[in-house]
């Protein structure tokens, strides 16, 4: 993982984590005039080339400021934080691999671990790595984060399901179907998290004494697939 990146944002703890949104906001280079997380995804062009879709207001919330989670009530600090899955042991390599992917496209924060105790409000869900399908596995191990834990007190437990949108299936008999291929999880990339609520997709690596702030929506979380 890129080191120099890690130390100068963790240097911005003091000024910067008492807002929840200032660190982000720092490191995507967001303004009040300019607020969008992923500079790659423009209003003006959406509402171009979508101005018949019907939930085109969902595609420039997202682009304009992030997903916000709205949590059914606040989460608790987390008391003990959950260790990674035994798979990340076995595949440090192939963790550090792609948090490093993820950091160098801005993607993720990687800090330093200490700052869990100037801001305890971050939830740690664990981490994990697995074989993505039948592909080589030296080839093909997806991290995932597992927010469906610890049960009952998990990210997805606390996600309002009901405010986030319900996909439609509308039935085309004669249509011709094709299918697209590619990695879900690349497209969820596109999907930025607001940044009131990034301190919900934390994560540790206690082998690179670092945790993990996840800036856009993670393969694990329950709206993940909704808001795409």
């Amino acid at each position: 993982m890129h080191a120099q990146i890690r130390d100068q944002l963790s240097s911005y703890r003091l000024p910067c984590l008492t807002n929840g949104r200032s660190l982000n906001g720092v490191s995507l280079k967001q303004a009040v005039e300019d607020y969008r997380p992923n500079k790659n995804l423009v209003p003006s062009v959406l509402k171009k080339l979508c101005s018949v879709y019907r939930h085109l207001d969902q595609p420039l919330k997202i682009a304009e400021k992030g997903v916000e989670v709205r949590p059914l009530k606040k989460p608790p600090i987390q008391q003990v934080r959950p260790l990674n899955h035994g798979s990340t042991r076995a595949r440090i390599n192939i963790l550090l691999k792609n948090i490093r992917k993820e950091q160098d496209a801005w993607r993720c924060l990687v800090l330093d671990t200490d700052l869990i105790e100037q801001w305890p409000e971050l939830i740690v869900g664990p981490f994990g790595v697995v074989d993505k399908g039948h592909e080589d596995a030296s080839a093909g191990e997806r991290t995932i984060h597992d927010l469906s834990y610890p049960e009952d007190e998990s990210v997805n437990d606390y996600t309002d399901k009901a405010s986030m949108p319900k996909p439609d299936y509308r039935e085309r008999p004669n249509a011709e179907v094709d299918v697209m291929a590619g990695d879900v999880a690349s497209a969820f990339r596109n999907i930025s998290i607001h940044s009131n609520t990034v301190f919900l997709f934390t994560g540790r690596i206690e082998e690179e004494n670092v945790i993990v702030i996840e800036l856009s929506a993670s393969f694990g979380w329950t709206g993940s697939p909704r808001f795409y």
